[in-house]
């Protein structure tokens, strides 16, 4: 928890971060994080997180046709329309909203692999 606060603290100064986090989707970070602050600090951290975040990517690998790999990846930028969209709902409904922003432009993984096996990269 200290770590991520640290974190968030020298973001809100101006100094660039980066981390990483085992997750799945982009939609999973903040409430993985969020899960590290104590349930009565978690409303006000989300807003300093949201007020930091500059762009959540997760990346896989997938080998193709070649032997080698290629890497699909799902990201989300925040950017100050998606800031005031996640600002005007409950922190708990981030998730799904992030998530469901890429699902709705067809950024998800899958859409990512289909296009590569259509274009013969990877294999079934």
């Amino acid at each position: 928890m200290e770590t991520f606060q640290a974190g968030v603290l020298s973001g809100q100064l101006g100094h660039f971060n980066l981390s990483t986090l085992h997750i799945h989707s982009p939609g999973e970070a903040i409430p993985r994080c969020l899960t590290m602050v104590p349930s009565e600090m978690r409303e006000a951290t989300a807003r300093d997180l949201l007020e930091v975040l500059q762009y959540i990517v997760v990346q896989k690998l997938l080998r193709t046709t070649d032997g080698k790999r290629q890497a699909v990846r799902e990201y989300i930028l925040f950017d100050d329309p998606l800031r005031a969209q996640l600002a005007g709902m409950p922190y708990t409904q981030w998730g799904q909203h992030i998530d469901g922003i890429i699902r709705t432009e067809q950024r998800r993984f899958a859409d990512h692999a289909w296009r590569l096996y259509q274009g013969n990269r990877i294999d079934r």
